[in-house]
């Protein structure tokens, strides 16, 4: 606001002739607090477009942790299926190994029986 009797000088800068001089300081540092409070806001927004970036990067690392530790427990438990299915294998074929003895020694007792009897024919 102009006051009365005062007149402006066109020099480019807000200097008021025959103005009061303590007003044109407090209109100077209010200019002045509102650059700083600018500044100070411009410096808050930049640190807080860093601070996102650290927190995305901080996220996308902890989501790639994840998906590792995931396919590691995916890969452990596909192991341990398979191990399982050998010990499975392995039983079986100690239980047909077993039959096949049985089978022989049944086999040899027939033998044995029958030799037994052409004997005691003879």
């Amino acid at each position: 606001m102009m006051q009365l009797g005062a007149t402006c000088k066109n020099s480019g800068s807000a200097t008021w002739v025959g103005a009061d001089p303590a007003a044109s300081r407090t209109v100077g540092a209010a200019a002045a607090a509102a650059a700083a409070a600018a500044a100070a806001a411009a410096a808050a927004a930049a640190k807080a477009a860093v601070v996102g970036v650290h927190l995305d990067q901080r996220f996308r690392k902890g989501r790639r942790q994840q998906q590792q530790q995931q396919q590691q427990q995916q890969q452990q438990q596909q192991q341990q299926q398979q191990q399982e299915q050998q010990q499975q294998q392995q039983q079986q074929q100690q239980q047909q190994q077993q039959q096949q003895q049985q089978q022989q020694q049944q086999q040899q007792q027939q033998q044995q029986q029958q030799q037994q009897q052409m004997l005691s024919v003879v």
